[in-house]
């Protein structure tokens, strides 16, 4: 909400004059936003924790009254289509009973997304025994960019296995990290061209 009010020169013996305006902003509408993500945010860790889940993030978008509702989940080796809809229909019987939306609102609930990235300490402990690339500030052993398996996490430094072999990498030393999609293993073809006798 927004409001505006130009106020006149009083008592000064000459017709009043508009002076420089004055701005009001209204916060009523912000802290309903932020009341809603709170109430949100605990319905929904109540439910990540009675699920064994990861509350990554809610986000609430849109005016009041047409609310959108995001949250992301996460779990430990991976979250499930099965483990989002139970989480969905147990955060909407909260919001149902508990209310804290005023008016119409959407809700979704789904996973972070499979090339996310990793910013904080929680996303690495999260990520840990998936996939992940780091891309370093400076090159180590001749390589700016390391994709491997995400075995160690510690306060300092993170631990990718690649190839059966553990390499460990310092945090100030890394600029970028995110989430990989493992692809299978194509099968190699074959260099045996002889030909291949037909059984009946």
């Amino acid at each position: 909400m927004f409001r505006c009010w130009y106020t006149p020169a009083l008592n000064s013996g000459v017709a009043p004059e508009w002076g420089s305006p004055t701005l009001f902003f209204g916060v009523r509408g912000l802290n309903e936003k932020v009341g809603a993500q709170q109430a949100i945010e605990s319905i929904a860790e109540r439910v990540a924790q009675d699920e064994g889940l990861i509350l990554v993030a809610v986000e609430v978008r849109g005016k009041p009254g047409s609310r959108q509702l995001r949250v992301l989940l996460d779990k430990q080796g991976g979250i499930g289509v099965l483990d989002l809809q139970q989480a969905s229909q147990q955060i909407s019987a909260l919001l149902d009973v508990e209310n804290p939306i005023e008016g119409h609102y959407t809700l979704e609930v789904s996973s972070p997304g499979l090339d996310r990235p990793l910013t904080t300490h929680a996303d690495f402990l999260r990520a840990k025994g998936r996939l992940i690339c780091l891309e370093l500030r400076e090159p180590s052993q001749g390589r700016s960019e390391w994709t491997g398996t995400l075995s160690e996490v510690t306060t300092d430094a993170l631990t990718l296995d690649l190839d059966g072999r553990s390499f460990t990498f310092s945090l100030p030393l890394v600029a970028r990290a995110r989430m990989e999609m493992a692809l299978p293993r194509q099968p190699k073809p074959s260099n045996d061209k002889r030909p291949r006798r037909a059984h009946a």
